[in-house]
């Protein structure tokens, strides 16, 4: 049987663990748990380390975790997901020619962000379609000092799309290579979701249930 992975989800107001494993018959969720998290601030993620540690290691003592190795993701809310179609360039000028589009876009200074991007070429028709995904680094350097704190290391972080896109993949159903496929991370007052191809995501909406639910109670027919 393959190593389980372990898995912490930092929520805005929670801390979530999972414990997947990989079977011929897909991706298992074998254990989950959610502890809560007060704040007076929790969208901008302002707690106490020990909250945070202590939340962490709840969660990881509910699934039943002895290992001090897991996977982080980001909150949805501090990720910038964007997608460009870019002419038919050298590999050498892909770069430079993402961090040209960020910079016309994006609400931040790039040079806030830590990111990444990756390019799929459409040989065919003579162009690229690059996606951009980047992480305020003062949240990330926040979560890593609350790993810390938590006496816990991260064999990886990264944004809540691309967890759900590669699980999604990962999963029983065998999804199609050419088509598009849409995933929803729903939390309490908050549908998360992305659209997907091969792993990667390529677009990312959040929708306020909340506010859906006050539009339905005053009568009022929500937009679709």
């Amino acid at each position: 049987m393959a190593k389980p992975t372990v898995g912490l989800v930092f929520r805005p107001d929670a801390i979530e663990a999972a414990v997947l494993t990989r079977t011929l018959r897909g991706l298992t969720l074998e254990r989950c748990a959610r502890v809560n998290i007060a704040a007076q601030q929790p969208e901008a993620m302002e707690y106490h380390d020990q909250q945070v540690a202590q939340a962490v290691q709840e969660a990881l003592s509910a699934c039943q975790v002895a290992t001090r190795e897991v996977v982080v993701t980001v909150p949805a809310k501090d990720v910038l997901l964007r997608c460009f179609k870019l002419p038919m360039l050298p590999r050498l000028e892909w770069e430079q020619a993402v961090h040209f589009e960020v910079r016309k876009y994006i609400p931040f200074k790039i040079d806030e962000l830590t990111w990444t991007y990756h390019v799929v070429e459409h040989r065919a028709e003579k162009r690229l379609t690059a996606v951009f995904l980047g992480v305020r680094t003062e949240v990330l350097v926040k979560i890593q000092h609350y790993l810390e704190t938590a006496g816990i290391q991260a064999t990886g972080i990264e944004p809540l799309s691309v967890s759900l896109a590669r699980a999604a993949n990962r999963g029983a159903r065998k999804l199609s290579k050419d088509g598009f496929v849409a995933v929803v991370d729903l939390e309490q007052d908050v549908a998360h979701i992305i659209i997907m191809k091969d792993q990667l995501p390529y677009l990312s909406r959040d929708v306020s249930l909340a506010q859906t639910r006050e539009l339905v109670s005053a009568g009022a027919q929500p937009s679709p």
